[in-house]
């Protein structure tokens, strides 16, 4: 048995390198003890006082710090320092790591909310556009069009009655999508009975027209005209031997780039002064493959409006390049067929492409070939 003694001792701070100076100054007081961990404890609990007989290890020394912990030497001393800036450090790192994750938790929150507003505004415009363009659409023609001889010729070599329906027509170079967007605007899929026939070859050899489903929009035809450039139909005479000055619109669907093909028999059918659009079908491909190249983080509206905004320059720019002044009026809608039959189905999409303004698009210049509003 022996007794435990105290001793409140200054440390050589002098002796000390730099490093454990600045360290060794945060101890209050440095309390050597010739004890085991467990009187050291004791004499903690009854504030350095020493009271009764208690058992000495007289081989260990320990130093108590200012957080109650002790050690054995000024070298573990300044280990543990640096243990609890290093714990501290790491600390601080993942709680910036956790500002920073809920910091991006917000601006996904904030972005999904405004890309949710504008698809709900551009939504509520198809809804209008889609509306007025179903009451036009269902009631019988109000006035044939205007026939100039040619045109007559045409209609009756078709068969087409501009009387009783409206007759919109879907052209352009094989394998553009646009059986697909027939399929689409009468809101069936590709492999429903009655569609129009969809391959990556050309499917379509004679000309066809294609009512809605279930006697919807009864006066309504839509043509799939066989595709330009292939074996079968040559791209020369094409505008010519097809008749296309016959109905109500035109709608060119367009490679990823506007071919001669299509400039040519555009340029022919505003010689009749018919309604022309130009269509790029497919542009979620053109979506999809910015996500695989990392070039957008996700498929939203904004990325739409930008992917649009970037593809409608290039084609204004590739107008331009073709030298023909009368191209610049020719509109280019950019469109997915996916969506188009949503919208038609009054179903829910994610994103908005140019649907909405295609199919008002179609309502007016029809009314414009029946002399029913005028653009003067």
């Amino acid at each position: 048995m022996g007794v435990a003694f105290m001793e409140i001792i200054e440390l050589p701070v002098h002796k000390m390198p730099v490093k454990q100076e600045e360290q060794i100054k945060i101890i209050h007081n440095v309390v050597k003890l010739s004890s085991t961990p467990n009187v050291v404890n004791n004499l903690l609990k009854l504030d350095y006082a020493i009271s009764g007989e208690i058992d000495v290890n007289e081989g260990l020394t320990f130093y108590i710090l200012k957080d109650n912990t002790f050690v054995r030497s000024i070298d573990n001393f300044v280990q543990h320092e640096k243990d609890n800036e290093e714990l501290a450090a790491r600390r601080k790192r993942q709680n910036n790591e956790i500002k920073s994750i809920k910091r991006q938790i917000r601006e996904e929150k904030v972005e999904a909310y405004s890309a949710e507003k504008k698809l709900k505004k551009l939504s509520e415009a198809f809804e209008a556009h889609k509306k007025t363009f179903v009451e036009y659409v269902n009631a019988k023609p109000a006035r044939g069009v205007n026939i100039k001889l040619n045109v007559k010729m045409a209609k009756e070599k078709l068969g087409i009655d501009t009387n009783n329906y409206f007759n919109f027509a879907f052209v352009g170079h094989a394998k553009t999508g646009k059986s697909s967007l027939i399929n689409a605007i009468r809101g069936m899929t590709d492999d429903q009975i009655g569609s129009a026939k969809v391959g990556i070859t050309e499917t379509t050899h004679e000309i066809q027209y294609y009512v809605f489903p279930n006697n919807r929009y009864k006066h309504v035809r839509i043509y799939d005209i066989p595709g330009a450039g292939t074996l079968t139909h040559g791209a020369s005479n094409y505008y010519e031997d097809k008749s296309l000055c016959a109905f109500d619109c035109l709608i060119i669907c367009t490679q990823d780039t506007l071919g001669q093909e299509e400039i040519e028999f555009a340029m022919k059918a505003l010689r009749y002064r018919q309604a022309i659009t130009f269509v790029r079908s497919r542009c979620d491909i053109a979506l999809d493959t910015l996500k695989k190249l990392r070039k957008i983080r996700r498929i939203d509206q904004d990325a739409v409006n930008a992917c649009i905004k970037e593809m409608a320059t290039a084609y204004a720019a590739e107008v331009k390049r073709t030298g023909r002044e009368e191209l610049e009026s020719v509109p280019c809608f950019f469109v997915n067929s996916y969506n188009l039959r949503n919208h038609i189905n009054n179903e829910e999409n994610d994103v908005v492409y140019h649907e909405e303004l295609l199919v008002e698009y179609m309502r007016m210049q029809s009314m414009y070939t029946r002399n029913i509003v005028s653009f003067e």
